[in-house]
């Protein structure tokens, strides 16, 4: 047999995986981004798991006002959406509560992103 045959090639590197290279700041970033999608998920969830419930009420009420009040006017009508309201307020009021700190952190500390991916990456140099 001869000798083995060698690869003309570059020797491969290894650094095609993906990297968070996370400064003080950077880490910061990334425990509050954690934070928002938690706060999303936990929203929803509740969302999802009360829905029966949410809906069942809802309907209840509406058909409840719409049999019993059928010869007043719509506007003194059961408050079936002020129900609905009342009942799904709170998720998306955390929601909210979360994303706008979540923006004043990214402003504060990562004033020049513009995409989600900005924000891990390093501070631009300041040039004057």
């Amino acid at each position: 047999m001869g000798p083995a045959p060698t690869s003309a090639g570059p020797a491969p590197t290894g650094g095609g995986g993906f990297s968070l290279a996370l400064d003080g700041e950077g880490v910061i970033l990334f425990i509050a981004f954690c934070v928002l999608v938690g706060a999303f998920i936990l929203a929803g969830g509740y969302l999802v798991y009360e829905a029966p419930v949410i809906l069942a009420e809802t309907l209840f009420e509406f058909s409840l006002a719409s049999l019993l009040l059928k010869k007043l006017k719509r506007e003194e009508q059961g408050d079936w959406l002020g129900h609905l309201f009342k009942l799904t307020w709170k998720p998306f009021a955390g929601g909210l509560v979360v994303t706008l700190i979540f923006a004043a952190l990214v402003a504060s500390l990562r004033p020049h992103a513009e995409r989600l991916p900005d924000l891990w990456a390093e501070k631009p140099a300041v040039t004057e």
